[in-house]
């Protein structure tokens, strides 16, 4: 009796997904289109320049994009106390230190493979579709409704912090070029300061035999005013932090004056319990203070 039961049970579940998929698909595609035309609509354009702002960028530069010429030293936030004054929140700043850019197709195998399986039900056909056009809204610096910018202001951020990231096998290759063409469009300017700023990433593929370029095209990065910072991860870099290897990457940072920001450990996409002990001992090394303190020295 069970051998019967299965195929009929099947069978109308799978009757049941396509029925849903003509009702489904159709409304999908009209947003889709719908959301491909607004994205042409030109967006009205702040009143101040990008020129103007960064030619003010000659003092110190920092995550808020405060400090400009004329203005001094920018001075720390207002101490507040939540319960007692919270008008004082009007004066605090929120940056949102980590925000990528970029688009489904731009994504590494396993990064595409990664999100596909995060979305249940449907075939793998829609899913892909779903994520290659929301992805050109969501995770487009100035995509129309729902993009970078829009959610920061959802959000109450005052400066988000795009990063430029070398992973071809997981999240991609968002590049140096693209992270500094976002930083120059006039609309990432606002009441006269950046509504981003960069962090730098580094191509570390096959860095015994690279490094001299990919240290030259750092350094040109971080000549930019709105980049402000370096950006590292060893789960791609597939160096243990206190590797002797970044020594030109913190002597880069050292001479330009900017922070190196460390994304430490594992993600979704490369986990340590599917590594041997040898490689868990390599991730241990990015995060224990035993052996980070000494490479900070």
């Amino acid at each position: 009796k069970h051998s019967l039961v299965r195929p009929c049970f099947l069978t109308s579940t799978l009757d049941s997904a396509m029925k849903l998929s003509r009702v489904i698909l159709p409304l999908l595609l009209t947003t889709s289109v719908l959301l491909t035309i607004a994205a042409f609509v030109p967006q009205a354009l702040p009143s101040q320049s990008l020129t103007s702002v960064l030619q003010r960028q000659k003092a110190p530069r920092t995550l808020l994009g405060a400090a400009t010429a004329g203005e001094g030293t920018p001075q720390p936030p207002k101490e507040v106390t939540l319960l007692k004054d919270l008008r004082n929140l009007r004066d605090l700043k929120v940056v949102d230190m980590h925000q990528h850019f970029g688009s489904f197709e731009d994504m590494g195998e396993l990064g595409k493979k990664h999100l596909t399986e995060e979305i249940p039900v449907l075939p793998d056909f829609l899913k892909k579709f779903l994520l290659k056009t929301s992805s050109k809204f969501t995770a487009a610096p100035y995509g129309s409704f729902l993009g970078m910018k829009q959610q920061n202001g959802f959000a109450r951020i005052d400066v988000g912090v795009m990063l430029s990231v070398y992973a071809p096998k997981t999240w991609g290759i968002a590049s140096q070029e693209s992270l500094i063409k976002h930083l120059e469009d006039p609309r990432n300017i606002r009441d006269g300061h950046p509504q981003f700023v960069g962090f730098s990433g580094v191509n570390m593929t096959d860095w015994d035999n690279s490094k001299e370029i990919a240290i030259a095209n750092l350094s040109k990065t971080l000549e930019h005013p709105l980049v402000v910072g370096i950006k590292l991860a060893f789960i791609h870099n597939n160096f243990a932090l206190d590797d002797r290897r970044y020594d030109p990457i913190y002597q880069t940072a050292a001479k330009y004056g900017v922070p190196v920001y460390h994304h430490i450990g594992s993600t979704p996409l490369q986990k340590l319990s599917d590594k041997t002990e040898a490689e868990r001992e390599k991730f241990r090394r990015t995060y224990l203070v035993e052996f980070l303190e000494p490479a900070i020295q």
